[in-house]
């Protein structure tokens, strides 16, 4: 005969029983053994892309590597990272979380069996860039009178919204 194995719970031996129609059986003590599942290999990571953003911008960031497990955890940085998609064993998506300090650090892929992957220095988080200061590149006109109230206009760049502007000491509007 040609019979199909059923599932099992556990590993190990269990008896194999023949059964006929009429009642008669055989029983084979210890005749047929159940193999533990094999051992789930380690997630690896190879690479991560984009693999910097600045510290105060959240980003997507494609995982790829190997042997990643539906249900695995992200983290950057000691951050947890949000798993968007798991699209396959090679590859994951996650949202990358803000930080507040910049430098490089670790990305890790932790499988629900414990197993991880570490990729050592793989992102970055940029310092925000210094803001450049206000610069003047001509008055029009550049001489008034003393009672004031006429208009001049300041050409340049870098000017912000609520700059306050002063003649000497006197604040204009």
């Amino acid at each position: 005969i040609r019979i199909r194995i059923p599932a099992a719970v556990d590993a190990g031996m269990v008896d194999v029983i023949l059964t006929n129609p009429d009642g008669q059986q055989v029983t084979v003590t210890e005749g047929y053994e159940y193999l533990p599942d094999p051992e789930a290999p380690a997630p690896t990571i190879s690479d991560v892309s984009p693999n910097q953003t600045q510290v105060d911008t959240s980003i997507y960031m494609y995982i790829n590597g190997s042997n990643f497990v539906s249900g695995a955890t992200v983290t950057v940085g000691g951050q947890e990272a949000t798993v968007a998609n798991y699209y396959s064993s090679a590859k994951l998506r996650v949202k990358v979380p803000t930080t507040e300090e910049a430098g490089t650090c670790d990305v890790v892929v932790t499988n629900p069996d414990g197993k991880e992957a570490v990729l050592t220095d793989a992102f970055e988080y940029l310092p925000l860039p210094e803001e450049a200061a206000p610069e003047i590149t001509a008055i029009s006109a550049n001489e008034g009178e003393m009672i004031g109230g006429e208009y001049v206009y300041i050409d340049g760049k870098n000017f912000k919204s609520g700059m306050v502007v002063t003649f000497g000491t006197e604040v204009a509007t």
